[in-house]
């Protein structure tokens, strides 16, 4: 996740998981690859078989995937998180001034053995905490994490000034 937008009035953070999809359509692409000189070797015409499957595949893994948006706007006074994949979008808000912190969550990788990656948490005074679904490293978390906590300061100071 990266900030891609910041000043006095909003702060956008994104995640685009690109090497999810990078290593995604690799695998994707050899297996398709393996299963169609399986069925050649074996007599069966592979395109009878993997053009049919090929576009459910695809949908399939660009649905597990998606991209996520974080805003802080100020002019609406929200939180927003925008859940966006190959189907739709999920849009989560929440009040800017209840907005209390972040803080980074730690969990053990599935996909990488022994290696830990972080999802970031949004505090709020009021309700429940909601934990941002993705998985990146704990140094582009913390660059989200303190830009966070600077739009918070920046909106508190600028709200107790009025």
């Amino acid at each position: 996740m990266r900030v891609v937008r910041q000043n006095d009035e909003v702060l956008v953070a994104r995640h685009y998981p690109l090497h999810v999809w990078a290593y995604g359509g690799v695998a994707a692409a050899s297996a398709v690859w393996v299963a169609g000189r399986f069925l050649y070797l074996t007599g069966w015409d592979p395109a009878a078989l993997i053009c049919p499957l090929a576009p459910a595949g695809v949908a399939v893994f660009l649905l597990s995937c998606p991209t996520v948006t974080l805003t802080l706007d100020r002019a609406t006074a929200e939180v927003r998180v925008e859940r966006k994949n190959f189907f739709g979008r999920r849009t989560w808000t929440g009040q800017l001034e209840d907005l209390a912190g972040t803080e980074l969550v730690g969990f053990q990788s599935a996909a990488r053995k022994g290696r830990v990656m972080y999802r970031l948490k949004l505090l709020f005074e009021q309700g429940q905490p909601v934990t941002l679904d993705i998985a990146d490293s704990d140094e582009n978390l913390g660059h989200v994490q303190e830009a966070v906590g600077r739009f918070i300061r920046l909106v508190r100071m600028r709200w107790s000034r009025s």
